[in-house]
């Protein structure tokens, strides 16, 4: 009896241990007049942005080719983001990444106007705007609460 409840502590605290390393995002706090946030998508580790929270300006981690031995292969690659735009002046920050965990959903926000883009629409790896839904006779277009 004494194994088996030693078994199972042992096994409880496995399972916390793993669903930890799953679930565990780490990153320092961000300070908010700081021009630049890396972001990291929690159901895929391997995706990381680096957004200039100034100009909306996102760039992707990603592997590259090294001159020499000496140094990462690590580098940013500058994502297109479709009709961002470009405002004159760079402070305060306007821009803001926005995930929704349970849709598995990423989205730039222009935080002052409220222009939303989405990434991963398709496979060319872009962040594209939402459409305003202006037509009031587009029953697309009527928030109506679920039946």
């Amino acid at each position: 009896m004494r194994i088996l409840f030693i078994a199972a502590v042992t096994a409880a605290c496995a399972i916390a241990t793993l669903a930890q390393d799953i679930d565990a995002t780490v990153s320092t706090r961000v300070a908010d007049d700081a021009r630049f946030e890396m972001v990291q998508v929690p159901w895929d580790k391997g995706t990381t942005f680096r957004l200039d929270k100034y100009k909306g300006i996102i760039h992707r981690l990603s592997t590259c080719a090294r001159d020499d031995s000496v140094g990462s292969n690590k580098c940013w690659k500058e994502m297109i983001v479709v009709d961002v735009p470009r405002e004159a002046g760079v402070a305060p920050a306007r821009f803001q990444i926005v995930m929704n965990n349970l849709l598995r959903t990423i989205f730039l926000v222009h935080v002052v106007t409220g222009q939303t883009w989405q990434y991963a629409l398709d496979n060319t790896q872009k962040w594209h705007p939402f459409l305003e839904c202006a037509d009031k006779n587009d029953a697309n277009c009527l928030w109506r609460p679920l039946p």
